[in-house]
């Protein structure tokens, strides 16, 4: 087999595995009507997934709680002006130029 042709499986491979666990579900519970109280539950799933990511970035250095003045600022300036203004483009340039200039000042 070629090199080419092995790339190539090898992505389409990798994109059925990824693809599939996500389709799946959908197709399968897509016939179900959920209870008000279950889509409630799961509207919460994305913020405490981001939250928890977001909270060890800022605080855990190799597992470690940290306080790191260098995060914890432009996490502040961040969170902020994503209140603000409630528009996450805004908020991840915020986020990303705020980190820039306090580590260069830092």
């Amino acid at each position: 087999m070629s090199k080419d042709i092995y790339i190539y499986l090898t992505i389409l491979g990798m994109a059925i595995v990824s693809y599939v666990p996500r389709v799946l579900p959908l197709v399968f519970f897509s016939r179900y009507k959920m209870s008000r109280e279950l889509e409630r539950f799961i509207s919460y799933f994305p913020v405490s997934i981001l939250t928890a990511l977001v909270i060890k970035e800022i605080f855990f250095v190799d597992n470690l709680f940290t306080i790191d003045f260098r995060k914890i600022i432009p996490a502040i300036i961040t969170y902020l002006i994503s209140k603000r203004y409630k528009s996450i483009g805004l908020s991840i340039v915020t986020g990303v130029l705020s980190y820039i200039i306090v580590k260069m000042i830092i």
